[in-house]
């Protein structure tokens, strides 16, 4: 009897909760989709840059990384106030 019931909750699980196990399952960390992203397009700057020598791809990936890194700082600074913000006492009795 119990098997039965096993069987059936497992089929009357929802869409919703079906494609969350998948996803789950079988969608990789986002470090390594970056990593894979930043070797494809090291790999289309090699054969499609006029001078897309490993070294000026290196030292450019290198160089725009730490330019980014002013911006993404700013970003940190904006949710790390809002989120201050809106469990501050003033704001939560409102």
């Amino acid at each position: 009897m119990s098997t039965q019931n096993t069987a059936a909750a497992k089929r009357s699980r929802s869409f919703a909760s079906v494609s969350i196990d998948l996803f789950e399952r079988l969608m990789p960390d986002a470090f390594v989709l970056a990593i894979g992203l930043t070797a494809v397009v090291a790999v289309a700057a090699l054969i499609f840059a006029p001078r897309g020598t490993p070294a000026v791809i290196l030292s450019s990936w290198y160089a725009g990384t730490f330019n980014i890194l002013g911006f993404a700082f700013q970003m940190i600074l904006i949710l790390v106030t809002g989120h201050a913000l809106a469990y501050s006492p003033p704001f939560s009795a409102a």
